[in-house]
């Protein structure tokens, strides 16, 4: 193991393209030193201790975005425990702590890097103390997609986040460099689904994030196999449903997964929700949905190999 280390430093939250092209940087100027790259991050969103109401919703669960950077793009990674004193440090605080804890001979970070107390260091702070303490500092400029109309957007955390809210899930992973992928944990509902003979497993995600309501198309990972699956958002309002739920029906899977946590990677789009006049009618339109579903991965020839949870992002 290198004594030297190449750092960045970030909630990482989704770790999108933008982390990605840190992180790249990261391990070219990494080579360059014989140093390994940490990626230095928190144990959680900074908003849940500052202003709680107002944290946003993560597009990772904190395991999900800590196995993606271990997994082919950071040498180790690094959590540090969130709490009052870590908030209050000054900004020239937090680098002697990196310093003594990392001995860094590197800093990667984005362009609009802020951190300290009340934000109020930013790259050049770090190059001033860069120079002091004897690390390279290095910033990696905003990156930019081409939306599926076209926009030119800068990735960004938030950016994703109203994408996955608006059900734009392509967009979303053009941004993203892969799949959104819910983790969730199965719990019971209220088995409607097997009644009209279309098993689901609800998804209880936590904190993190749901795309719109409507009905996707997608993947889910059960007992080490990658299912097609038909995902549904919404409250239920054929049933006059209040709250929101999660519901995933796994094709050509008949188990028990009650109590289980798996990923789900939802892809497309398929419709919004609606209100049908009974149980026939809404059978027969999920029917239609599992057709839709079926037929798109079929015409997409998705490789279900390349997607859930090997971690990795892919460009």
């Amino acid at each position: 193991m290198s004594n030297h280390t190449v750092i960045t430093v970030g909630n990482f939250d989704g770790v999108h393209r933008g982390h990605q092209a840190m992180l790249r940087r990261a391990r070219d100027l990494a080579e360059r030193h014989d140093a390994e790259v940490v990626a230095v991050t928190f144990s959680d969103h900074p908003m849940t201790l500052l202003r709680p109401k107002s944290a946003p919703p993560m597009l990772t669960q904190r395991g999900q975005a800590f196995e993606i950077l271990r997994d082919g793009w950071a040498d180790r990674v690094d959590v540090l425990p969130l709490d009052v004193d870590l908030l209050k440090l000054a900004p020239e605080q937090f680098i002697l702590r990196m310093v003594d804890q990392f001995a860094p001979v590197g800093w990667i970070e984005g362009v609009n890097f802020r951190f300290g107390r009340h934000r109020k260091g930013d790259v050049d702070t770090l190059r001033q103390f860069g120079a002091q303490h004897g690390f390279e500092v290095e910033t990696v400029d905003l990156q930019t997609v081409t939306l599926r109309d076209k926009t030119q957007a800068e990735v960004s955390s938030s950016l994703i986040r109203w994408l996955v809210g608006y059900g734009r899930m392509a967009d979303a992973t053009l941004c993203l460099g892969r799949p959104f992928t819910l983790r969730g944990t199965v719990v019971h509902g209220e088995e409607r689904g097997r009644m009209i003979g279309v098993p689901t497993a609800n998804l209880d995600c936590g904190p993190q994030a749901l795309p719109g309501e409507g009905v996707y198309g997608g993947y889910a990972l059960a007992d080490g196999a990658v299912h097609p699956a038909a995902i549904s958002i919404g409250v239920k309002p054929t049933f006059h449903g209040h709250d929101l739920t999660c519901e995933v029906h796994l094709f050509d899977f008949d188990g028990d997964l009650y109590g289980r946590t798996i990923d789900v990677q939802v892809l497309r789009w398929i419709r919004e929700q609606q209100t049908f006049v009974g149980i026939d009618v809404l059978a027969a339109q999920i029917q239609r949905d599992l057709k839709a579903i079926r037929r798109y991965h079929e015409l997409e020839r998705m490789d279900p190999n390349r997607t859930i949870l090997q971690g990795q992002a892919t460009a």
